[in-house]
């Protein structure tokens, strides 16, 4: 299946474009596209986006993706396959949106 990712922040310049399209296997999940893009764009990004101990590969903190409208927040869902309409695709398929981590101050609302 095609997967539509897009990128904010400083991980633009790491692939040196706003987005990309990837090829992954149906059953992909949100680690494999982390996993494909670190192979595919080397070890700036790769280091970027996640870390990995005694194999088991997780984001880096702070990091946000979001799968169609829906933004993944638990380790949980970086194993959900994409393809689970629960990720909301709209008519355009499966867009992953890649956001750096946030600093700054407090919000008061």
């Amino acid at each position: 299946m095609e997967v539509r990712v897009r990128f904010f922040g400083n991980y633009r310049q790491l692939v040196n474009s706003s987005q990309i399209v990837l090829t992954l296997a149906s059953e992909a999940t949100p680690i494999d596209v982390v996993r494909m893009l670190g192979k595919s764009y080397g070890e700036g990004l790769r280091s970027a986006l996640m870390s990995e101990h005694d194999g088991v590969v997780r984001l880096r903190p702070g990091i946000r993706i979001a799968i169609g409208d829906e933004v993944i927040d638990c380790a949980g869902d970086l194993d959900r396959p994409l393809c689970e309409t629960a990720f909301g695709f709209d008519e355009a398929g499966i867009q992953v949106f890649i956001f750096p981590s946030l600093s700054g101050g407090t919000w008061r609302g």
